[in-house]
């Protein structure tokens, strides 16, 4: 089963939105808090907090749906929760590249680079050998003329 990282931008977006949306729906704000207070590290034992957080997840999600009068299986919900593959993919290949840029920004990498010269510009030379053919423009400015 695919499930969507907590920390995608649309999961995080969504959940901003639960108090905004459902602010004058108690059932939601309080499953809302139940699951915020899952996150605390005072409050959610190490070796739970999956668990407790998956719980609250779909609490949360069922006062929703009951509110908007959609009939929802709390057990469907723990087992049957999709997202695209591609979301976790994406997160991971963005995560990678903002810590290769941290470590070029502190030094400690460098960004490889690499020169393609298009073969109009290479000349054989013989022997296995290739030279560049340079293109040189002279480009002579004369100044104005004196205006009378």
């Amino acid at each position: 089963m695919r499930t969507c990282p907590l920390t995608h931008q649309n999961y995080v977006t969504a959940l901003n939105l639960v108090q905004i949306d459902f602010a004058d729906v108690q059932p939601v704000m309080a499953a809302m808090a139940t699951y915020l207070v899952a996150f605390h590290p005072d409050t959610t034992p190490k070796k739970d907090c999956n668990e407790i957080r998956r719980k609250a997840i779909v609490r949360l999600l069922t006062a929703i749906a009951d509110d908007l009068g959609y009939a929802v299986e709390q057990l469907d919900l723990m087992e049957q929760v999709y997202s695209p593959e591609g979301w976790a993919t994406a997160a991971v290949r963005q995560r990678a590249i903002q810590d290769l840029f941290v470590e070029i920004a502190e030094g400690k990498k460098t960004l490889p680079v690499s020169v393609t010269v298009p073969e109009l510009f290479v000349e054989s030379l013989g022997d296995n050998q290739f030279g560049i053919r340079t293109v040189a423009r002279s480009v002579r400015k004369t100044p104005p003329a004196k205006r009378t």
